[in-house]
Formats: structure tokens, sequence, C-alpha cells
């Protein structure tokens, strides 16, 4: 009786590894749906020639806001205006102080919108460090195959190829299905006031987003090591901050003779630490 039910146990096993394997053998994976990209015909010169125009305005975030010039502000805004009119009249605009909140309407209401999210200013350049320049700051030059000046990256490559992208697809009669905002930021670099006017103002609103996207990293070549093709890092990531307050302790003692390690020392390597 027990080899019987041994023997039944066993077929039934050996049947069932046949029917995975005939099955596996006649499976056939689906084909993989590719979603074939559109290539836009933009004008790669004047795109480039446009943001070198746009480093010629010295629109620089300072910690002291008495150094902070209006008047490089106001230029960019306006040039900005008078460089892209189909963007500006596709769009509404609101100011918020410096910082550009544009809205360009959707077909469906129905659907949440999305933010995308760049700067304008800069960050000084140290004094005394001019000469090491290969070029002058902001003087947006086109060289060597290079764009020279503070925002080339960071970020006003950022603010006119978003606004040359949409110009591209304003002029193509392209209406967007859902609803989306464009924040161009004018104190990013010294913590980011302009952006938390833009949140505020949306939530005052109601508005609640689909998703937003803020600038991220660049596309390079050499970003990893072993591969000598051009790489566009996707950063994921919510920005925050942190204070540390650190303490050391240590036994008491006077200045003059202090010991070979002792909390001042500790202390002072921490805080080198923490400001790296």
């Amino acid at each position: 009786m027990l080899k019987k039910l041994l023997l039944s146990f066993v077929l039934i096993i050996g049947a069932l590894l046949s029917i995975a394997l005939v099955r596996t053998l006649m499976h056939s994976a689906p084909e993989p749906t590719v979603n074939v990209g559109v290539t836009a015909d933009i004008d790669g010169e004047a795109a480039t020639n446009n943001l070198a125009a746009s480093i010629r305005f010295k629109t620089i975030s300072h910690q002291d806001k008495e150094k902070f010039s209006p008047q490089e502000f106001e230029g960019f805004i306006k040039w900005a205006a008078d460089t892209y009119p189909e963007f500006h009249s596709a769009m509404q605009l609101e100011m918020l102080e410096y910082t550009l909140l544009f809205k360009w309407e959707g077909s469906d209401n129905s659907l949440a919108p999305i933010l995308l999210t760049a700067h304008y200013d800069v960050v000084p350049v140290i004094p005394g460090t001019e000469s090491i320049w290969e070029e002058e700051p902001f003087a947006g030059v086109i060289s060597n195959n290079r764009i020279w000046g503070r925002g080339a990256l960071d970020d006003k490559s950022g603010v006119v190829g978003m606004m040359e992208a949409a110009t591209y697809l304003i002029k193509n009669n392209f209406q967007p299905t859902r609803t989306v905002y464009f924040s161009f930021g004018h104190d990013e670099e010294i913590g980011g006031g302009g952006a938390a006017q833009v949140t505020e103002k949306l939530k005052q609103e109601g508005v609640q987003l689909q998703w937003s996207l803020d600038e991220g990293s660049f596309v390079s070549r050499g970003f990893f090591p072993g591969v000598d093709k051009l790489v566009a890092a996707i950063n994921v990531a919510e920005k925050g901050i942190m204070n540390l307050l650190i303490v050391a302790k240590a036994k008491g003692g006077h200045s003059s003779t202090p010991p070979e390690e002792n909390s001042r020392e500790h202390s002072c390597g921490c805080s080198h630490q923490a400001r790296k």
C-alpha cells in the first residue's frame, strides 16, 4: 500500500514537472512596446546665443539684501519677455517679488496640473578669484564649444531651456491637455523664498499638483567610470535643512597647560567636519 502511494506521488510530481517544462518551452514573451520619440527642430545656435545673453544679467543672490540689484533682475525679466514673446503671450504671468509664475492653461481642467521649476539667480563670484576664470563670469562668452559664465549650468540653462521648448510647441500649435505651471525663482541660492511664495499661492488657490519637477543634474560625458557616452543623471530627492549642536566634554583645567587631547580640539574638528 505504501509503495503504491509513493509511486502515485512520484508520478504526480513527474507529471507536474513535465507540464511546467512543456509550458516553459512553449512560452514566448510578448513584443515590447516601443514609443518612438519625436525630434524637435529647435534652432540650436539661437538657443545658445539666448543662454549666453541671459548670463550677462548679473542676477546675483546675496545674503546681504542691501547688495540686491533690482535693475539686473528687472533687466532679465524684460529680456525674457522680448526674447520669448510667444511664451509670454500663451500664458498667464504672476510675479511674486521677482519670482515668475507662468500658467499654461490645459484643455482638460479635470486633470491635476504639473509644475516645472527652475531659477535664474546665481551665486556671487568670490572676490579675488576673478583672475582664475578663463572668461569673465558675466560676459556670456561662447568659445571652445562652451558657454562661459554664472548660470550656464545652474540654472539659467533650465529657465532658457524651458522657454525654448515651450516656444517650439506653441509655434507648432500645441496645447497641453493638463495645465502646466512654470516657476522661475529669483532667490533659490539663498533659501528659495520665491518658491515658498509659489507654494503658498497654489495652496490658497486649492491647486493639487499631479507632480512637480525641479532642476536636476546635467547631461555629461565621463560621469561614470568606463562609460564613454553622454549620461543624463536623474536626481530623486527632497531638499531639507538640519542644524546640529555638538557638545564636547572633558575634565576641567587651565588653557595655559592644556592636555594633549582636549574638548576644544575635538569640538573644533567636528565643526570643521560639519562645515564640509
